[in-house]
């Protein structure tokens, strides 16, 4: 204990420091030296959480998903520590757990909601033991850093796989590369997807990255196309598919960038961000707090999407695009 909160103090006074001299934002440094001095710091601090942790990995949509997810919570009254200056190594999740610390060393919040680099999900999901680890897709921008995207998405089905038995797995079931996450984990995922063929394409854009089935090499078969290689797809052989989605978006409609409207389960939401990208943000994070476990009780997601929404409150996280 005495580790711990040694550890915290002086994170605590990097960060200050290192805002003071101008010489970064506080949002790396912090982490790299407390977990120097207690390199299980941010474990101890993710056991303070009252209901535990999300996280949130993929290529694009990072931020703006959580950012989503953060808001939400927040607006059913719960204190939510978060990396929101998009610092998504382990580094900056540690150094966000930080700066809500007390004093005395202990995390003062109820939920954690961490975006995730790929790459650095093992580690995440080890020393965090999230309650929901949602993934949003894998497409190509990546490669420079982490070779091809089988190689990464074999990263991520391993670090699924380690987590507690209380853990869920909440994944984009139109994206091939994440459904073939999910097919070969323990335990059965939460699947969400857009259902609304009006706003798919027929056709995958030249530069798709998932065209093949992971089981026998064919070339996948897609019934509609959303954003890149998301869709709705299958295999000529029967091999692989597309899953059923849990939660789906449906009667979507766009204006522009400048906002758009879905239904979820029944319920009409309208949000000030544009483009049909944001419609899978806006999907994962209401699917993340639905199946969160501690929702009920609260207030309904779709209210709190609709209060948010009025207070113009996702203004800024559309300046964020699909980070």
């Amino acid at each position: 204990m005495i580790r711990k909160t040694v550890a915290v103090w002086a994170g605590k006074a990097t960060g200050t420091l290192s805002r003071i001299t101008k010489r970064g934002g506080g949002t790396t440094l912090p982490g790299d030296v407390a977990r120097a001095i207690d390199p299980k710091i941010l474990t101890r601090l993710a056991q303070d959480l009252t209901y535990g942790s999300i996280v949130i990995t993929g290529t694009n949509g990072k931020t703006t998903t959580a950012r989503l997810l953060s808001w939400l919570l927040e607006g059913a009254g719960h204190r939510v520590v978060s990396n929101r200056a998009g610092a998504n190594l382990i580094f900056g999740a540690t150094a966000a757990a930080l700066n809500r610390a007390g004093t005395d060393g202990r995390l003062k919040a109820d939920w954690g909601v961490f975006e995730i680099d790929e790459a650095s999900l093992p580690k995440a999901v080890e020393e965090i033991q999230p309650r929901a680890t949602l993934v949003l897709n894998l497409f190509r921008d990546q490669l420079d850093r982490y070779g091809e995207l089988e190689t990464i998405a074999k990263k991520i089905e391993q670090a699924l796989s380690t987590q507690p038995e209380t853990s869920r797995a909440i994944l984009n079931a139109d994206d091939p590369r994440v459904a073939e996450i999910g097919l070969s984990l323990p335990r059965q995922p939460v699947w969400y997807g857009l259902d609304d063929t009006s706003v798919a394409s027929k056709t995958l854009p030249h530069a798709a990255d998932a065209r093949t089935c992971p089981r026998c090499g064919a070339s996948l078969v897609f019934d509609a196309v959303y954003v890149g290689h998301d869709g709705v797809y299958h295999c000529p052989n029967h091999d692989f598919a597309r899953p059923d989605p849990e939660i789906t978006a449906t009667n979507i409609m766009l204006d522009g960038f400048d906002s758009l409207a879905l239904t979820i389960e029944g319920t009409r939401i309208e949000m000030p961000l544009g483009g049909l990208y944001n419609c899978y943000n806006v999907l994962a994070a209401y699917a993340a707090a639905l199946r969160s476990r501690h929702w009920e009780g609260l207030i309904a997601v779709g209210d709190a999407y609709r209060r948010l929404g009025a207070l113009g409150g996702f203004q800024k996280a559309s300046e964020a695009k699909a980070r």
